[in-house]
């Protein structure tokens, strides 16, 4: 059973992530064309999504609203790459949590110092505006989910579900 009392995390299977700035959840890319666009998910179907913790962050729960079986792998460690847009001094969020270092990869623009902030959660620069590309790490927990007869949460024709995951954060 969920509890009201601690953070929670929705995500729809109609949503790309869901991200509370403490945990995000995505779909699992196995589960995308080469065009970006989802598969189509039906009852009985496996589902794999990651959730993406900050470094304070301790997953308790994952529930799903339908009546399908969610069950949790355990904590990898996952590639990232993604371009950032850097346009003055501010910080600009990366897409998860990083731990150890954010490398600069490639740049375009001004070239500078590439600096995490303390949470790891996102980068600024000392010269901009720029354009990079960045690789780091970042922490996540692999679960799967065998649909059940689910719920539709819209009223459109595909099948739809809710993960549910409880967390904790410790400072």
């Amino acid at each position: 059973m969920i509890d009201s009392e601690k953070n929670t995390a929705v995500h729809s299977y109609g949503d790309d992530v869901s991200d509370t700035g403490d945990i995000s959840i995505e779909i699992d890319p196995r589960h995308y064309d080469d065009d970006g666009n989802a598969d189509s998910f039906e009852p009985g179907d496996v589902v794999y999504f990651n959730i993406y913790l900050g470094d304070d962050v301790s997953l308790l729960n994952v529930k799903a609203t339908d009546k399908g079986v969610v069950t949790i792998y355990g904590e990898s460690s996952i590639s990232q790459t993604e371009q950032l847009t850097i346009p003055g001094s501010d910080t600009v969020s990366l897409a998860h949590p990083a731990i150890g270092t954010v490398t600069a990869v490639e740049w375009a623009g001004r070239t500078g110092i590439l600096m995490t902030n303390e949470d790891k959660e996102g980068v600024k620069c000392t010269a901009w505006p720029c354009l990079v590309d960045v690789s780091y790490k970042s922490k996540a927990i692999l679960c799967s989910h065998v649909l059940g007869t689910g719920i539709s949460i819209d009223s459109g024709d595909s099948f739809d579900s809710v993960i549910v995951a409880e967390y904790e954060v410790t400072d």
